[in-house]
């Protein structure tokens, strides 16, 4: 819908009208949050494609994270942004493949990831907190098809640096 015109709100599994859809500014930090394949986005111990899967918005065009063969590391998507104290929200649709647990962060470059584990099999999330965030929430949405909205919100103490991370 372009902007400053109405759109409803509908629930993602039933299709059933929630009513007229209201938000809030928002902004955006990542950039290219459409394509995990293309820098800023890192991988460690991982590579990211685009697929033939279609994804949540009906398109054709799934990015799939492959692990390499490392066993005892981390596997890690990652960007990095510089940004001060503030709350701040990541969402990202996943779906199970080979593996059906992931993790949704956010880091404080230093010492602490805060954010939701989830078990991509049956939506079920644990909190992980630690570090200089407070105020960790999580959820997870089953959108269909397999497929799972992921969402972690925390607020980010002193300091700056925050990176949000799919391990």
């Amino acid at each position: 819908a372009s902007n400053n015109q109405p759109r409803f709100d509908y629930d993602p599994v039933t299709l059933a009208c929630k009513g007229l859809l209201i938000e809030e500014s928002r902004s955006n930090l990542l950039k290219e949050s459409n394509t995990f394949a293309t820098s800023p986005w890192l991988n460690t111990r991982a590579s990211s494609v685009t697929t033939s899967v279609v994804d949540p918005s009906g398109t054709a065009a799934a990015i799939k994270l492959t692990e390499d063969s490392s066993v005892s590391s981390t596997h890690v998507l990652a960007q990095d942004t510089t940004n001060g104290s503030a709350t701040y929200t990541f969402s990202v649709y996943l779906k199970a493949g080979e593996r059906t647990r992931a993790a949704v962060l956010m880091s404080d470059l230093a010492t602490a990831s805060v954010g939701i584990n989830v078990n991509l099999s049956s939506g079920t999330f644990t909190l992980t907190t630690g570090g200089s965030w407070t105020n960790v929430s999580g959820s997870v949405t089953n959108v269909g098809n397999g497929w799972w909205r992921c969402v972690t919100t925390a607020t980010r103490g002193a300091g700056t640096g925050t990176s949000p991370r799919i391990l």
